[in-house]
């Protein structure tokens, strides 16, 4: 006992009240006071939104009572007195009425509303302009080129009319491939479809297909096909376009073939005396795709196409037939000349040759 209360006696006895001030004490008011400025400010913005919200609902009833109030002022309006329209008087025996010197002229009327703004030049030079586009681009889907995989198509000028349309259509460099092979038919559709994964890329499926279908026999075969061919002038086709169109695809063969080569190839597709005619103008070294167009030309005027012409036999009229060039001329079919007198004709079927049946 006695040391218990010695104990207590050196014991200092503090009042309980405010903690002691540790740094950990000491960040607590300054929470609070920030919390409070955060509420404080909160408030403010909450009145500040309420003020407004009745702002513009005043604004609003005052709109929508004037809406209300000018119909109501239009209906009490009096109604403006009808115009009476009386004929004209007579005129008085022996006076006549002069008549008006000139036209009546009306004036014209003024419309009520504002100009269309789709009437304006401007906006009739974008319809035009966007007409002009969505003419362009439907032509242009009209002309989309196709490949079968044939072995009378040239895949080279496929590849160059599809970047033709490409370019007229604007299609977008991603869809480039898609398009492409929506253009493939039959066989060449089949192929695509099967290797399709494979391509990333327009120029990828480029140096495939040309691998599959430009190969170097393939190549060989247009070359002797279009050898093979000659000029028929009574077809009607010009030597130029022919020549044009046999030098296309000559120029689309991977294999180089030197110009003079490839004009003296298809000089060889036109009759013997025009090919001679050539060769004896220029010389060997100077025959070029454009000295050959330019002669061509030369011979087109002189010796133009003839198309061929069907003419129709009649009773009065010597049917001829129409000249051919050709090594040996052929014997003219037997003429139909009608007889008035005996009835006959000479060379045709008489219908009363044949008896009648039972005879």
């Amino acid at each position: 006992m006695e040391a218990g209360r010695r104990r207590g006696r050196g014991r200092v006895l503090r009042p309980r009240g405010r903690a002691p001030a540790t740094p950990r004490n000491r960040a607590r008011p300054r929470e609070d006071d920030t919390t409070i400025a955060l509420l404080r400010q909160q408030q403010e913005i909450m009145a500040q939104m309420v003020e407004q919200q009745r702002r513009t609902n005043t604004v609003i009833e005052l709109l929508a009572a004037r809406l209300v109030q000018v119909p109501e002022a239009e209906a009490r309006a009096p109604a403006p007195p009808p115009i009476e329209v009386r004929p004209p008087a007579p005129a008085p025996p022996g006076h006549e009425v002069p008549e008006p010197q000139g036209e009546l002229v009306v004036p014209p009327r003024t419309p009520d509303r504002a100009p269309d703004p789709e009437a304006q030049p401007e906006a009739a030079d974008w319809r035009r302009i966007a007409l002009a586009m969505a003419t362009s681009a439907a032509k242009a889907a009209g002309r989309r080129p196709t490949f079968a995989g044939l072995d009378t198509e040239n895949p080279a000028e496929f590849l160059e009319e599809y970047e033709r349309y490409s370019t007229d259509a604007q299609v977008p460099p991603e869809k480039k491939l898609s398009e492409a092979i929506q253009c493939l038919r039959q066989t060449a559709a089949r192929w695509a479809k099967f290797h399709q994964g494979k391509w990333q890329s327009f120029q990828e499926f480029s140096v495939e297909f040309l691998a599959t279908y430009w190969s170097a026999g393939r190549q060989l075969a247009v070359r002797a096909r279009v050898l093979s061919q000659r000029y028929n002038m009574a077809k009607g086709d010009s030597m130029v376009d022919f020549f044009m169109e046999q030098a296309t695809q000559l120029r689309t063969l991977t294999q180089p073939i030197p110009e003079c080569v490839m004009v003296e190839d298809l000089m060889r597709l036109f009759p013997e005396n025009i090919s001679l005619l050539f060769k004896s103008e220029k010389p060997r070294g100077e025959r070029s795709i454009q000295e050959a167009l330019d002669f061509l030309e030369r011979q087109s005027v002189l010796h133009p196409p003839k198309r061929p012409r069907t003419e129709f036999a009649s009773p009065n009229r010597t049917w001829e037939a129409p000249h051919r060039a050709g090594p040996t001329p052929q014997a003219p079919p037997q003429r139909m000349v009608a007889s008035a007198a005996i009835g006959e004709t000479e060379g045709a079927f008489n219908p009363f040759s044949v008896p009648p049946p039972g005879h």
